[in-house]
C-alpha cells in the first residue's frame, strides 16, 4: 500500500514491483501520502480493512 502522494516512492513504483514478485498487489491509495493512516484515517482504515478482508 502506498498513498498517492508520497514524494519518493509512487504508486506506479509499486505496480511495476508488483509485477516481478509472485503473489504481490499493489495498492494505492487515493487521498494520501506517505502517512497515511495520519494524513487521512478514514481512507487508510478502508484500504486496511479492505486488504485484511481479501486476506483471512
Amino acid at each position: 500500500m502506498n498513498g498517492e502522494y508520497h514524494y519518493s516512492k509512487t504508486p506506479g513504483i509499486d505496480h511495476e514491483l508488483a509485477k516481478e514478485i509472485q503473489g504481490a498487489v499493489a495498492v494505492g491509495m487515493e487521498g494520501s501520502g506517505h502517512f497515511a493512516m495520519a494524513e487521512n484515517y478514514p481512507v487508510f482504515k478502508r484500504y486496511v480493512g479492505s486488504v485484511i478482508d481479501r486476506n483471512l
